[in-house]
């Protein structure tokens, strides 16, 4: 349940009226997954290399990012700075336990970013 102090502030917006109306906005979601990643080391990498190549290293890595959210029904639900976060079984309601088992691990993102910004890396 919500704190009673936001449901008041909500009827005095008139937003809603009772609980009952609250409770039909909202919805429950089983199996819900969120990843959130962010890049190690990424601020000594930016402060060594042009502020341009830092933005397109960061571009073409999220690129990958979301070609496999795509790939396995993940929702990207934001980027902030050097952070990628997303979630599984949001938007879909499908529990993919492969999905989820594989972004723990990590191992298909960081195959699929091995040797991204390798250069500038070095």
């Amino acid at each position: 349940c919500p704190p009673p102090s936001f449901v008041k502030e909500l009827r005095k917006k008139n937003f809603v009226n009772s609980w009952r109306e609250l409770r039909s906005l909202s919805h429950r979601h089983l199996g819900v997954s969120i990843l959130f990643a962010d890049l190690i080391g990424f601020a000594e990498f930016s402060s060594a290399v042009h502020p341009g190549r830092a933005m397109e290293y960061l571009s073409d890595l999220f690129l990958v990012f979301d070609s496999l959210c795509d790939e396995w029904d993940v929702y990207k639900v934001e980027t902030v700075g050097d952070q990628y976060v997303a979630a599984v079984g949001v938007v879909t309601g499908k529990i993919n336990t492969e999905v989820l088992s594989l972004a723990s691990r990590g191992d298909r993102t960081v195959e699929s970013v091995n040797g991204a910004g390798e250069d500038e890396v070095r």
